[in-house]
């Protein structure tokens, strides 16, 4: 793996920290501490780098075994693995992470919130599918 694939990363978890921070800041008012700082590298990781290696976990299945195999692994499969866990579960901690900070305590009552980004991370999945349908089948043609 290139030193620009995995510095990528990085540096998006630091931008997205810093924004995530100053709208904290400039909404709940949290101050400029180390661990509030510390705590909000923590919310960007936890949503972009599981992203980021959800993106390359499809990059290597297609390139490795191609579509047609993947596509015979079956669609539900794709949804939930994909999806709910490569997508959805990230959405959904960090809602939860950014609620909880903004509370200053652990924002359970948040539940048919968080229930609704696990399940974008399986819509989400499901148009990723879609495309990679069309794709292929445009392939076929040529």
């Amino acid at each position: 793996m290139k030193l620009r694939a995995l510095l990528f990363p990085l540096l998006l978890v630091l931008a997205a920290a810093l924004l995530l921070f100053q709208l904290n800041r400039s909404m709940a008012g949290i101050a400029a501490t180390p661990p509030m700082i510390a705590v909000h590298l923590m919310l960007a990781a936890l949503l972009l780098l599981p992203l980021w290696l959800n993106k390359a976990w499809l990059g290597r299945k297609l390139a490795d075994a191609g579509w047609p195999a993947l596509r015979a692994q079956g669609k539900v499969r794709f949804i939930l693995i994909y999806g709910v866990l490569g997508r959805g579960v990230p959405l959904t901690l960090f809602v939860f992470g950014m609620s909880s900070v903004a509370q200053s305590k652990p924002a359970l009552a948040m539940g048919p919130a968080l229930l609704f980004w696990l399940l974008m991370g399986g819509v989400f999945a499901s148009s990723q599918w879609r495309q990679l349908e069309r794709a292929n089948q445009t392939q076929d043609k040529q």
